[in-house]
């Protein structure tokens, strides 16, 4: 279920209140952004708004298990989406890229022990109800005590091993904001809408808004 849906300037506005509120508190605001092409437009905006600043942490949602020079890690393209330059402290970040996967994961996990709660989550929503790398059929990164991050396997992805944060970790924060685009979209929103068993709500929060950014 969601609590309600904003658009794509109440979006923005929302996660600069939130860094702002968690500054006043941590210093800094940590926020989780996605991977994919669902948040493009909303990094577009948060670039023209001058956002992240310097006082932003971003943590990947989940990353691709691939070499560290490989065009399909998320990390460089979200920051070359957000238009972050290289040494900006905003740079996304996320597991290391390591031939052991396990291990990465691990280290990683121990890294985010360190952070304090989100300010605020903002999650791609696929169009078979995934989140992160929440993906239908593998309970493990939705069980309560999943560790903070771990490696998932799908062959239906490209690459099949990836790296997530897990549902109780991402839902460590106050708002969670679903992020959604593409024609391909509606019956993963219907999904959420009514409840239905998707990834997506499993990540349970104090607030859940949809971002729809379709048609």
């Amino acid at each position: 279920m969601i609590d309600g849906r904003i658009d794509l300037d109440a979006a923005v506005a929302m996660m600069a209140e939130a860094v702002d509120t968690a500054r006043a508190r941590d210093g800094v605001g940590h926020v989780v952004v996605p991977g994919g092409r669902s948040p493009t437009r909303l990094y577009a905006a948060l670039a023209a708004a001058g956002l992240p600043d310097a006082t932003w942490r971003l943590h990947l949602s989940d990353e691709r298990c691939v070499p560290a020079d490989d065009p399909r890690r998320n990390a460089p393209s979200v920051a070359a989406a957000l238009r972050l330059a290289p040494g900006h402290p905003a740079r996304p970040s996320g597991p290391p890229a390591l031939d052991d996967d396990a291990e990465a994961a691990r280290r990683h996990a121990a890294r985010l022990a360190d952070v304090p709660d989100f300010a605020i989550v903002v999650l791609g929503l696929g169009a078979d109800g995934h989140v992160a790398s929440l993906l239908p059929g593998d309970p493990r990164p939705l069980a309560p005590d999943a560790p903070d991050a771990l490696v998932v396997v799908s062959a239906a992805h490209d690459p099949p091993r990836r790296i997530t944060l897990s549902a109780a970790r991402l839902a460590r924060t106050p708002t969670l904001l679903l992020v959604v685009d593409g024609d391909d979209k509606d019956a993963a929103v219907a999904a959420v809408e009514v409840g239905a068993d998707v990834p997506a709500n499993r990540v349970v929060g104090p607030r859940r808004l949809l971002v729809d950014l379709r048609g």
